[in-house]
């Protein structure tokens, strides 16, 4: 794992699993931190795909196995997250509409325009 792109990639190997808890990845390492419900070995085949020599450096049991409440935890801030980032960017589409109307620019009528489209969907 070189770079950025590599973690990409194993994201997407990855991420789709249900044995899969979480990723930590270490660029300057280079490694990857898996937690996961399965065999080591089932995590090293789906990242043999890769061909990006992936090699098992330690395996551990996790003290409690991953319960449905930890997860709900994550959805939960990720959700107050995406909203304070919808709040932020309809404040700034408002803020730059209301000025590109006083200032008559159509550029900054147009931006704040722009703003709206790039808002996340929730």
């Amino acid at each position: 794992m070189d770079c950025p792109s590599d973690e990409n990639l194993i994201r997407l190997k990855l991420d789709g699993a249900a044995e899969i808890a979480c990723l930590s990845f270490d660029l300057l390492g280079p490694r990857v931190i898996v937690t996961h419900d399965s065999s080591a070995q089932s995590v090293l085949q789906r990242l043999a795909a890769l061909d990006l020599s992936a090699t098992l450096l330690e395996s551990k049991r996790l003290a409690e196995p991953r319960s449905s409440a930890a997860g709900d935890t994550g959805d939960a801030a990720e959700r107050r997250m995406l909203k304070q980032v919808l709040v932020i960017n309809a404040a700034m589409c408002i803020l730059e509409l209301a000025v590109g109307v006083f200032a008559q620019s159509t550029g900054l009528i147009a931006d704040s325009l722009d703003i709206a489209g790039a808002a996340p969907e929730p």
